[in-house]
């Protein structure tokens, strides 16, 4: 992948990031998904973590409502179900209310 392809496609993650509205919840492979081309959401999990610092960056989730950070930052983890909570969304059980999800391919460009 070149340069190129690289900035278009952190300018995608910017734009489809950006339009996951406060109180709900996209997957990285939802997000991945609504790219072009498609990327997987280990990709975008990626990406997140190098360019999402910007972004809200809490709306991003396992595509089963898990919080991937719990295991991996556990105080990013809590500090993100704090954020989506003060949205609205539910999360219980260690998994986000399927009511809150927004699939990105949703999003009109």
């Amino acid at each position: 992948m070149g340069r190129a392809d690289s900035v278009a496609l952190r300018e995608q993650l910017v734009e489809i990031v950006s339009a996951i509205p406060a109180g709900k919840w996209a997957s990285y492979s939802g997000v991945g998904s609504a790219m072009l081309p498609p990327q997987s959401g280990r990709i975008v999990g990626q990406m997140m973590k190098r360019y999402g610092a910007d972004l809200p960056w809490w709306r991003v989730v396992t595509v089963d409502g898990r919080i991937a950070l719990m295991k991996l930052d556990p105080v990013a983890g809590k500090e993100q179900v704090e954020r989506l909570r003060s949205e609205g969304v539910k999360y219980e059980n260690d998994r986000l209310d399927r009511e809150f999800h927004y699939h990105p391919l949703d999003y009109d460009r």
